[in-house]
């Protein structure tokens, strides 16, 4: 039997739990917590308010809010009206803000008190719009609080309270919209560093179908606590928490925003048995001051990071480190499961219950077991993959070119199906007619006991291949000289990886869900090289 039922809607899970689970707690935000009969029950209230005020099967919704209760519910009120959640990064602004509007056409939004000045900015223009309704979410620290000091002469949308809307009668279960699986749920903005963010078209089934192998991969259960300090506009929280955990009946406790320094205390606050995270969060985690309360919770795995981290991990923190690839527009591509002891710098076996996976030369032809190449995937069942980008057949065909989806990464595969996963094709680095594994050298970097994190990148060298500059936070009250670090990573390192440029920053750029933005870094001055920047060859 199989552990999710990926031929539903995602509302459908809720129900279920719902009807078998209705005293469990389901959700913990701060402080408040709610339980299963207590979630359906607002779900429903919210479907019909928005059905109320005109959301109709297919319509878009905007949602901009942190993570928070009304956050749940609108992904599963959503799901009951038919209507298509466009859940919004919440550092968005002014030009991509009004691009995600725009682009998804959404007709109704929900969103925090404190965006709203960004939203009427974006009317001080050309009102090219689709939004009908606004409904303004307020939390303990805004409540109360004045709207903006004016409002845009050109709005042409009505602004209303959130609340009424759960004043609401339930939404009978004989109203809900008479959904398929195959349709499109949910359509999610992907991080944009070539040009606007591209819409990724979700259906229910590819939200379930990686959901039910998150749960394979680390071996999730009813009696399992999720602790996620990731935003639940972003696939992590989203797909491979919130839902996973609403489908089995469990419990996911979320924080607005992650913190190295109190992860572990929250964690042990919440009683987590899983805790989310992502691969920079490894080394923040890892070069904080130990105390004699690391091992004092209850996680029994980190999802996720790199499986080359997990033996310090484990040590220090007494959980191991669990290692996926994938991606919002594929799913759990590849992951280490159990005791799966994968070779060093694998990310873990290809789901080939789910997934044919091909590496290829920039032909689009195999390349032997071990070899460098582009990594490729195709689904083996229907939906369970992206359904293509909104407004974007050209993108679409591109990346689904030749009957794969080309994730443009490049990775290996050895001849027992473990795949390795080197670099984005656009972050790679070639020195000396060397491949040059950016992810490679800031592990060794990270490792300097006065180092916070990394980025490398490529700059150019003059010449046909690149040069290597490191971009390095230190830890607070540190002081490293360029000379030291270079000696160090001279020790540790082939001599073609070590970095010719070094620069101290105060921090790094980075994407709400802690990724580091690295086309911030190569933009900076002269293709990456500032005023700040250290040359090793120059002293």
């Amino acid at each position: 039997m199989d552990i999710l039922n990926t031929h539903q809607c995602i509302h459908a899970t809720l129900a279920e739990s719902a009807k078998n689970h209705p005293d469990r707690i389901a959700l913990v935000f701060g402080a408040d917590s709610y339980t299963y009969k207590k979630f359906w029950i607002d779900v429903r209230k919210l479907a019909q308010g928005l059905r109320a005020h005109g959301v109709k099967p297919g319509d878009k919704v905007a949602v901009m809010l942190p993570n928070s209760y009304p956050f749940a519910l609108a992904i599963y009120a959503l799901s009951c009206l038919g209507a298509i959640e466009v859940p919004i990064n919440t550092r968005y602004k002014k030009a991509m803000l009004r691009h995600v509007l725009q682009d998804s056409g959404s007709c109704m939004a929900l969103l925090h008190h404190s965006f709203l000045t960004d939203l009427f900015a974006l009317y001080e223009q050309e009102n090219d719009l689709s939004l009908r309704h606004v409904f303004v979410v307020e939390s303990d620290e805004t409540a109360g609080h004045p709207a903006p000091d004016s409002t845009p002469a050109r709005l042409s949308c009505a602004v209303r309270p959130y609340a009424p809307l759960l004043a609401e009668p339930v939404l009978p279960e004989s109203q809900f919209y008479d959904g398929k699986y195959q349709e499109v749920h949910a359509v999610m903005y992907t991080s944009g560093t070539t040009g606007p963010s591209k819409g990724v078209l979700v259906s229910h089934s590819h939200t379930l179908s990686y959901a039910r192998d998150w749960i394979r991969a680390v071996s999730f259960t009813k009696d399992d606590v999720i602790y996620s300090p990731l935003p639940l506009f972003h696939t992590i929280a989203h797909s491979l928490g919130l839902v996973p955990s609403i489908a089995l009946g469990a419990r996911i406790c979320l924080d607005a925003r992650f913190s190295a320094s109190a992860y572990w205390t929250r964690a042990r606050e919440t009683g987590a048995t899983i805790a989310h995270g992502i691969h920079s969060m490894v080394p923040m985690l890892l070069n904080q001051p130990q105390t004699e309360s690391d091992q004092q919770h209850k996680v029994r795995l980190f999802y996720n990071g790199t499986s080359s981290e997990s033996a310090a991990f484990l040590k220090r923190f007494g959980c191991r480190i669990g290692e996926a690839y994938g991606a919002t527009e594929t799913g759990m591509v590849a992951f280490t499961q159990g005791t799966m002891d994968p070779p060093p710098g694998s990310c873990g076996r290809i789901n080939t219950d789910a997934f044919e996976v091909a590496i290829v030369n920039d032909h689009d032809e195999p390349v032997p077991p071990g070899r460098r190449g582009e990594i490729l995937v195709r689904p083996r069942h229907a939906y369970s993959m992206m359904s293509g980008y909104l407004n974007r057949p050209d993108a679409t065909a591109e990346t689904c070119r030749n009957l794969w989806f080309h994730t443009g990464d490049n990775g290996a595969m050895d001849e027992n199906g473990y795949l390795f996963f080197y670099d984005r094709k656009k972050d790679a680095i070639r020195r000396r007619g060397e491949n040059i594994s950016s992810y490679e050298v800031e592990r060794v970097i990270n490792t300097h006991p006065g180092v916070l994190e990394s980025a490398v990148i490529a700059v150019p060298s003059g010449l046909v291949d690149d040069e290597v500059k490191a971009c390095v936070v230190l830890k607070e009250g540190q002081q490293v000289s360029y000379r030291e670090l270079i000696e160090f990573l001279a020790s540790e390192l082939p001599d073609f990886m070590v970095p010719r440029y070094l620069e101290y920053k105060k921090q790094l750029p980075k994407t709400p869900n802690e990724k580091i933005e690295k086309h911030i870094l190569r933009r900076e001055g002269d293709s990456g090289i500032t005023g700040a920047t250290w040359d090793r060859t120059a002293q």
